[in-house]
């Protein structure tokens, strides 16, 4: 049960926090946040669910939903995958990945022309890619270490 506390804790925190940081486009603690527990806490999947059902809650139901849920469930599979260094290097073509994932959906409904989504897309992406870059080489190791128990008693 306390496992379970935590991780929908840990989800309002990571919500809370891409909403202020919402002010800049895709410049986000999530990755990081999500990565630190992806590695060392328990029930990810059901911590991905209660932050996507607060974004519903926030902002209403729509296409964005399947690709960011598509683009997250890749972080996760990267961050399982891979270790320290190499995450935070991972970082960097997932934020391109992440864009890509809106993209079967968004041609397949509104016939948006795929070069012109990745092209328009690019700098977004490159925002991103540079955000997790910087965010994940300076907090993704001590966020492991504090989730991980390492500073004392936390979730575990």
């Amino acid at each position: 049960m306390k496992d379970l506390i935590f991780v929908a804790l840990y989800a309002v925190i990571v919500f809370v926090l891409e909403i202020l940081t919402g002010v800049i486009p895709n410049v986000a603690l999530t990755p990081v946040l999500l990565a630190a527990y992806f590695k060392t806490g328990k029930h990810p999947i059901l911590l991905i669910a209660i932050f996507f059902i607060l974004e519903m809650l926030q902002y209403g139901f729509g296409l964005w939903l399947v690709g960011m849920s598509l683009g997250y469930l890749i972080w996760y599979i990267i961050v399982k995958l891979s270790d320290g260094f190499t995450t935070v290097v991972l970082s960097v073509p997932f934020a391109y990945i992440y864009g890509l994932a809106f993209l079967p959906l968004t041609w397949a409904v509104y016939r948006i022309d795929p070069i012109a989504y990745i092209i328009a897309d690019f700098p977004f992406a490159t925002v991103m890619a540079m955000s997790n870059l910087i965010t994940m080489a300076v907090l993704y190791k001590p966020l492991t270490r504090l989730l991980g128990g390492e500073y004392g008693e936390t979730h575990r």
